[in-house]
């Protein structure tokens, strides 16, 4: 998950730890926190409570040997499904000084989370701290590693590497294009030169750049790559990627053959996506919609097969390939 996903899913919410129950009563979340009521009780209400008290004890017991493993998380899931179950102070004080010894091991994560933030280091502070507030919620540790993410996500030094974070995780998606495209073109010349046995030695041709391996992509790939590309500029500038990006768009553009072959797969796609949009006005049986769609396909992507089935669909509607004079 990306930087910018992580700080715009922080939430506030955390549950502060519950003062003891008194005897006989159980300790209960609520809307507003966390409440003290015997809840509903059917049957014996001793007999209840007996079991309520069993289960709380080995579940704490449980989180305890968790704890002693160094599985804090996990213990802290245990501590948390007992707490429902307090129905007495002595296992109200045993979970409460269980769930502090984990809180102050948060605490210490969130030390070295705010370290990484001071060392400028900030996709690992945005996960540690993410961590702590998704694998401890409900301790206070969760909350304030929430306000703590709220606020480093406010500082235009945190947004830049969120940026660069982004751009990075989309290019990787192009360098893996780029890099099998020219392996792929590698091993055919490396075969077509083998099969020439009397072909003369010549001298190594100059590596093709990132660009020139783009143009040679398929056309489906070649449309893919480049809306990538230019996804990534619209959403990640100024980024440093997002720049690299822009270098290279801009030299698919000066490229005649690749800029008209961009142009004409952008202008088919487009007619693919009105065509698709009309088909979906038709079956929902808006049709005068569906009719106004495919007359424009006609107009704009005259003499293509998209051009053919809208023409066709128009004659199954009973509508004339031009609207009638009014």
């Amino acid at each position: 998950m990306t930087i910018a996903r992580t700080l715009a899913g922080v939430l506030a919410a955390g549950i502060m730890l519950s003062t003891p129950a008194a005897q006989g009563q159980v300790v209960r979340p609520g809307d507003s926190g966390a409440g003290v009521g015997m809840g509903s009780v059917t049957g014996d209400p001793a007999d209840t409570i007996h079991a309520m008290r069993l289960r709380a004890t080995k579940l704490i017991a449980e989180a305890q040997q968790l704890f002693t493993d160094t599985k804090y998380k996990s213990s802290w899931k245990k501590l948390k499904a007992a707490r429902s179950l307090l129905v007495d102070k002595a296992l109200a004080k045993q979970w409460k000084d269980l769930a502090n010894q984990v809180n102050n091991v948060a605490k210490a994560d969130a030390t070295l989370a705010e370290q990484h933030y001071q060392k400028k280091e900030y996709t690992q502070a945005i996960k540690a701290y993410r961590r702590i507030w998704m694998g401890y919620s409900g301790l206070p540790v969760a909350k304030q590693a929430s306000i703590r993410l709220k606020a480093i996500g406010k500082d235009p030094a945190v947004k830049a590497t969120a940026q660069e974070d982004r751009a990075g995780k989309m290019f990787k998606i192009v360098r893996t294009t780029i890099d099998r495209q020219r392996k792929k073109l590698a091993a055919k010349a490396k075969d077509a030169k083998a099969k020439d046995a009397n072909a003369k030695p010549t001298a190594p041709s100059k590596a093709k750049t990132d660009a020139e391996i783009i143009a040679s992509l398929s056309d489906e790939r070649l449309l893919r790559t480049a809306d990538l590309l230019r996804r990534i500029v619209k959403t990640c500038s100024p980024a440093p990627t997002a720049m690299d990006c822009v270098d290279m768009l801009d030299a698919l553009d000066a490229d005649a053959p690749t800029s008209a072959r961009l142009a004409r797969l952008r202008v088919a796609q487009q007619a693919k996506r009105d065509l698709a949009q009309a088909d979906m006005y038709r079956k929902a049986g808006m049709r005068a919609k569906a009719i106004e769609l495919y007359r424009k396909i006609l107009t704009d992507h005259r003499g293509t097969p998209t051009a053919t089935q809208a023409a066709k669909h128009l004659g199954a509607l009973g509508a004339t390939v031009k609207p009638a004079p009014k």
